[in-house]
Parts: structure tokens; C-alpha cells; sequence
């Protein structure tokens, strides 16, 4: 793609986000954002096959600026395990509510099944979870020498035990309330960590 490619696909990826945020992907319509990008509609198809092309090149960015963003903490050898695991779940727990505000938009109270949904239509988040996680624990001993199948099952069973918590609180609560999900499964994190992934390690040593 040319640059000049690449800055209209950007400019459509962005405008598109801000439109989902406020009025929500349902809502939204394909001429909405040719309208918002100053583009004619038939436009916006020469980047993006469909809206749900637009959202996967959405997550991809938001991807994108996550790695960056975190790169120095997790590439740190001083910070405990522990602590970044924690960073990881505060994050994956951010980014599920704003995968939620990207396809639902703020002012609907959405039951919290309807994430399951989410994260199996764009699994690519879900994918990227489970390699992220997997890239941050293989770092430390004793978890460099585990053989690589039995290793990346508990990290995927981990990484959906996790999501499978988060949706158990969400289906009969308020969507905001976020921080108090944070306080359920920051500490759960640990636990099931210690007992899924690193007491097999330890055991095999």
C-alpha cells in the first residue's frame, strides 16, 4: 500500500473508532464514517472490506500501542513476575471494556455474556492474549526449560479461566464497574498462576 494509501486507511481506522466509541458499532453506519473522513462512501470499501474489518484494524492498533507503550516494564528483569502478571490482567480487563465501548458504544448496559461473544468474533485480541501472557512468563526460570506443548495449555487454560471469571462477575453487574473486577481477579490471578503454571514447572524441576 502507499503512504498516501496508508494515511487514508489510518485517518478512516481513527475516525471510525471515535464514532463507534460515541454512538457505537451497531449504530454506525458505513456512510457515517465516509461522512466523518470527508470520503465518499465507495471510498471507504477500497481500504476495508466491511465495518468488522474496520474494528479488527482497530484492535490490531490498539495492539500495536499496548506493546509499545509497555515494552520497558516487561522487558525489565528487575520487575517480579508477579508484578507484571498483574499488569497484564488490569490490561486485559481494560481492554475488554474497551472492546465493549468499541462495539456497543457507552450508553448501553450490555450483560456481561455478550463479552464472550466479542472476544470470539475478534479473536485476534483473544490470540494475542494467550501469546502475550505465554511471552512474559517464558522469560523466567524455571519456565524457559518446559517442554513448549504442555506449557502453552496452561498458559491458553490460564488466559481462559481468567476470561471465563470476568464474564461470571459481569453477567449480574453493572458493565462500569471495571475497578471492582479489577479486585476480583488481581489476586485470583496469582493464585491460579501459582497453582496452573508454576507449581507444574516447580514439580518438574
Amino acid at each position: 500500500m502507499t503512504i498516501g494509501g496508508e494515511v487514508q486507511r489510518t485517518l478512516i481506522r481513527d475516525k471510525a473508532q471515535a464514532l463507534f466509541m460515541q454512538i457505537s458499532f451497531a449504530k454506525t453506519s458505513v456512510a457515517d464514517i465516509a461522512k466523518a473522513c470527508g470520503l465518499g462512501k465507495g471510498t471507504i470499501y477500497l481500504y476495508f472490506k466491511s465495518k468488522d474489518d474496520i474494528v479488527l484494524a482497530i484492535i490490531e492498533e490498539r495492539i500495536a500501542h499496548i506493546v509499545t507503550n509497555d515494552a520497558a516494564f516487561f522487558d525489565d528483569p528487575a520487575v517480579e513476575l508477579h508484578d507484571k502478571i498483574l499488569r497484564f490482567v488490569d490490561e486485559l480487563v481494560d481492554e475488554s471494556f474497551a472492546l465493549k465501548d468499541l462495539i456497543f458504544g457507552p450508553f448501553e448496559n450490555i450483560e456481561g455474556r455478550i463479552l464472550k461473544d466479542i472476544f470470539f468474533k475478534y479473536g485476534r485480541f483473544y490470540d494475542w492474549c494467550i501469546d502475550r501472557f505465554a511471552a512474559i512468563v517464558r522469560r523466567y526460570p524455571p519456565f524457559l526449560d518446559r517442554p513448549e506443548g504442555g506449557f502453552s495449555g496452561d498458559v491458553q487454560e490460564f488466559v481462559e479461566l481468567m476470561i471465563g471469571r470476568m464474564l461470571l462477575f459481569l453477567v449480574g453487574r453493572d458493565w462500569n464497574d471495571k475497578e471492582g473486577l479489577k479486585a476480583i481477579v488481581r489476586p485470583l490471578s496469582l493464585r491460579l498462576f501459582d497453582s496452573l503454571i508454576a507449581a507444574p514447572s516447580i514439580v518438574g524441576t
